[in-house]
């Protein structure tokens, strides 16, 4: 069996962690930030933002979706999509594609690497931790409100995104042969 970790959020946070979290997001709100829900944007607006701020946030070192691949993908699990879209300047600066999905005592969340604009004075209002946080805690209230356990993974871990670690637990995952 090959194992990998994966980073599940964990399930409860500081009041510090949580307080620097709210901070963030006024922050980048009172600089011209602005929250959307990502039912708001189009498949292709979706689609094309992500592609361009993955290709801002990881250059060349990681290869991303194809424009048609992801639109199709994106069009076919519509309804399992989940959470906001970040803008700054008019224009977006950090999206996920948030998967949920939902059976009678569980909700799970699956994050894939999430795209953010590599600009330097949008960095600095955090556009990543602010998303982040944003989703983590609508899907917290959501499985509050009807009673269910949230898992929600973070994607990969790599020893290179140590900063999953801050909102994480690393879960060994295997495959199971039958």
């Amino acid at each position: 069996m090959h194992r990998k970790y994966e980073p599940l959020i964990s399930p409860s946070f500081s009041p510090k962690f949580e307080k620097t979290r709210r901070n963030e997001i006024q922050r980048f709100i009172r600089n011209g930030g602005e929250i959307k829900c990502i039912s708001q944007l189009s498949d292709k607006e979706i689609s094309s933002s992500y592609i361009s701020l993955f290709h801002s946030r990881f250059g060349g070192t990681l290869p991303c979706y194809e424009y048609d691949n992801l639109l199709m993908f994106i069009s076919h699990l519509r309804e399992l999509m989940f959470g906001h879209v970040l803008f700054w300047d008019n224009k977006p600066c950090a999206i996920d594609i948030v998967l949920k999905s939902e059976s009678s005592c569980n909700v799970y969340y699956d994050v894939p690497n999430g795209a953010v604009l590599n600009d330097e004075n949008c960095m600095k209002l955090s556009p990543g931790s602010v998303l982040m946080w944003l989703n983590i805690d609508k899907a917290r209230r959501y499985c509050q409100d009807n009673n269910k356990k949230m898992i929600y993974s973070i994607g990969a871990f790599r020893p290179e995104w140590k900063y999953k670690l801050l909102w994480s637990v690393p879960c060994k995952v295997g495959k199971c042969l039958c």
